[in-house]
């Protein structure tokens, strides 16, 4: 398996005796969590969606567990992975398992009812709808010691979402764009005819940091949470701009 067990000597054994061997160091970009879904909102705030989510390298490991789980503990799983989304509903799962190239693939199709947040006639909707960062690295009001990453990673989400016909964006988030030595965060929405095409990419750099550089991490991670949270405001096309 990828996790856990990767850059590491390990003891084999052998017909020859026993060795130690080196294991497969994974770089940052093949770490990868790769997230699409296909998303219609209708006229009271629910969701219904169609999500893809590919996992690789040391990724993997973080999903693959889930196939030999109960379907009762796998849609309990989603509900804790989505916790943000309330009344969620998982109406089919599938899943494949590439143990060679070490690529998991989930395939979920869910539904929420009042999924966007109702504001007189509008909604807020949103729309990073499946990968959203929500836990923050605790606060010290002076770090001792330095910190490390053990493991980069990088996430890419892609999300294609339909808005009732009867409705129109108001306002759109404005993208994003950050860069550091911890990292890049990227996170955008564009209107293509009648979908809303949202892209967001988080990459977390591997390394050591030294603990008067753990505040400038921590705030990196904070502006991550607070856009991932990111909204955009749809009404219905009837009501004149106020």
């Amino acid at each position: 398996t990828a996790n856990f067990t990767d850059d590491r000597d390990v003891f084999v054994i052998t017909p020859e005796g026993g060795k130690i061997v080196h294991t497969k160091a994974y770089e940052t970009d093949e770490n990868k969590l790769d997230t699409k879904a296909i998303i219609n909102l209708d006229e009271f705030g629910g969701v219904k969606a169609d999500v893809i989510i590919k996992s690789y390298g040391t990724q993997y490991n973080y999903h693959d567990y889930i196939l030999t789980e109960t379907q009762k503990n796998q849609e309990l799983y989603y509900k804790n992975y989505w916790d943000y989304i309330n009344n969620l509903t998982i109406d089919k799962l599938d899943f494949k398992n590439d143990k060679d190239s070490i690529i998991f693939t989930e395939k979920a199709k869910v539904k929420a009812t009042k999924y966007a947040s109702k504001t007189g006639k509008r909604f807020l909707v949103q729309p990073n709808f499946f990968n959203r960062i929500e836990d923050a690295p605790k606060r010290y009001v002076k770090r001792k010691l330095p910190f490390k990453i053990e493991r980069g990673f990088v996430d890419f989400d892609e999300y294609e979402i339909t808005i009732p016909k009867t409705f129109e964006v108001e306002a759109m988030m404005e993208p994003i764009s950050i860069s550091n030595k911890f990292g890049e965060y990227d996170a955008s929405i564009e209107q293509k005819e009648d979908k809303l095409i949202y892209k967001r990419k988080f990459k977390l750099n591997k390394g050591s940091y030294l603990k008067e550089e753990y505040k400038a991490f921590r705030e990196f991670w904070l502006n991550i949470i607070k856009y991932d949270k990111s909204r955009i405001v749809i009404k219905p096309k009837t009501i004149n701009n106020e």
